[in-house]
């Protein structure tokens, strides 16, 4: 079996005794190998192990987290079976879909927004997020951080032995900083949607600290008091999360219940051929939260006859879609994929080659 650096999710193809199979990590033709997008991989990872759990007879899938540019160019090559992206393809500059190839939409979730400070509660709108990444707010007793926030909140900040501001953001290829910033474009126009943190606020050296997955910027808040950064929600475990206030001018914290409630009403034209998604980010939804990105992954449509490991492909990301994300989702900090997106992922699936 194909092994990945930094795999978390590896499921041995065990032969029947029966048989006598060589050692249970024999290497299958059906094996899938796969990774990309960090802000999916707490929930495909653990659908890879029910999955294994569940069809002990079928392929192994793992996949690696690491960042969706890199699931996209390892699909593109070949490396991967599969891609895991939070972004589509550019289709310039030699980031190119490769003929025939798909997004099944595979999940979704909230893009929280964490912090280090010694106060709850914290209010956040994306004006406030947009002027702290781009440099024109550097501190937490800012005049428009304290308007918005509880009179607890606003002394608490005052009080603060260290008002300075140090954002967190992801290194380049990430499709949290994608989505991110497409959000921020959307609901500020003060943004430049990318996955290069240096285009997307227009700094060739962005204020604060990169990192380069999820779960390091984590780390970074962690160790950074003053931090904020934003990283998928089952990372965000442990942290303190912002209150976002959505475009009906409610405050939440990230919450994958209401991640549903917004995508479910994005219309479904919406949903494209190709089977990716157009988020209207600045939609009004009461209770939902508008901070919210979709998963995909890059499949295979090209042939006369389903291939072995595209078998493989086809059965987990079924699986994925109909029994463990709407059994896991939730619990994980992820949305499952649901009506018109989840009607086209199945009909996309139902081309896998």
């Amino acid at each position: 079996m194909r092994k990945s650096v930094g795999l978390v999710a590896s499921i041995a193809f065990v032969a029947s005794a029966l048989m006598g199979a060589p050692a249970a990590n024999a290497a299958s033709a059906s094996d899938i190998v796969s990774g990309g997008s960090s802000f999916a991989g707490g929930i495909i990872q653990a659908c890879a192990t029910n999955f294994a759990a569940a069809n002990p007879t079928a392929g192994s899938v793992t996949y690696t987290k690491n960042a969706s540019q890199t699931g996209k160019d390892n699909f593109r090559l070949g490396t991967y079976d599969m891609g895991g992206t939070d972004f589509i393809y550019s289709n310039t500059n030699g980031d190119n879909l490769p003929s025939g190839a798909k997004y099944v939409a595979v999940t979704s979730g909230p893009i929280a927004i964490a912090y280090n400070l010694p106060i709850s509660n914290l209010k956040m709108t994306p004006e406030l997020l947009a002027k702290i990444y781009k440099g024109s707010i550097t501190t937490w007793n800012h005049a428009e951080i304290l308007a918005i926030q509880v009179n607890t909140v606003k002394t608490a900040l005052n009080r603060l032995a260290s008002k300075t501001i140090t954002p967190a953001y992801r290194t380049a290829g990430s499709g949290t900083s994608f989505n991110f910033s497409g959000y921020l474009k959307s609901t500020t126009s003060n943004f430049t949607q990318s996955s290069d943190w240096s285009e997307a606020t227009g700094d060739a050296t962005p204020r604060g600290n990169a990192y380069s997955s999820s779960s390091n910027l984590k780390t970074g808040i962690n160790a950074t008091a003053g931090s904020i950064g934003y990283l998928d929600l089952k990372d965000a475990t442990g942290l303190k999360v912002a209150l976002l206030r959505n475009q009906n001018g409610q405050y939440y914290a990230a919450d994958a219940k209401r991640s549903a409630t917004f995508l479910n009403a994005q219309a479904d034209s919406a949903v494209k051929a190709n089977g990716n998604v157009d988020i209207d980010w600045t939609k009004s939804v009461n209770g939902g939260y508008n901070a919210t990105l979709i998963t995909y992954a890059i499949v295979n449509t090209t042939g006369k006859t389903v291939s072995v490991k595209g078998a493989t492909v086809k059965k987990f990301l079924q699986y994925t879609l109909a029994t463990c994300g709407p059994s896991v989702s939730y619990g994980l900090g992820y949305t499952p994929i649901q009506g018109a997106i989840r009607t086209k992922a199945y009909a996309i699936l139902n081309t896998v080659k």
